[in-house]
């Protein structure tokens, strides 16, 4: 996917503290163990998660942190109507759809250093936070 939000544009820009890039999240544009740091938002939107996941992984210097939301299943009755939604009017959703990250991250090796299930305003979405090894 290749959807950016303009503000996170304006803010690496105007700080002047990273580098936006946009590009294909399962086939991201650089050398292996290129980046300290990378931060996806959008592994929702792509047709298979594992891909971006294993993308991060290798673009990633070894003890590189990877800093990724993405919207997720509910756990609670309020969160449940964007899983409805999703499976049932997927177009309203623009194809985004919740995902379970968590065995993706296992098949790379990453080491979880803080997992947080956030809800604002009923979207369920869950933060994750790991280091390559």
């Amino acid at each position: 996917s290749s959807d950016v939000c303009s503000s996170d544009l304006i803010l690496g820009e105007k700080y002047g503290q990273a580098s936006v890039q946009v590009a294909n999240a399962e086939q991201l544009p650089f050398p292996d163990n290129t980046f300290d740091c990378v931060v996806s938002g959008v592994l929702q939107h792509t047709v298979n998660p594992q891909k971006g996941i294993d993308e991060i992984y290798r673009v990633l210097k070894p003890g590189g942190r990877a800093l990724i939301s993405t919207m997720t299943f509910g756990k609670s009755g309020c969160n449940k109507i964007w899983d409805f939604t999703a499976k049932t009017f997927p177009k309203l959703l623009t194809g985004c759809r919740p995902v379970d990250i968590s065995s993706d991250l296992n098949n790379c090796e990453f080491n979880l250093i803080e997992a947080s299930f956030i809800s604002q305003n009923t979207f369920p979405a869950l933060v994750i936070s790991a280091s390559r090894k």
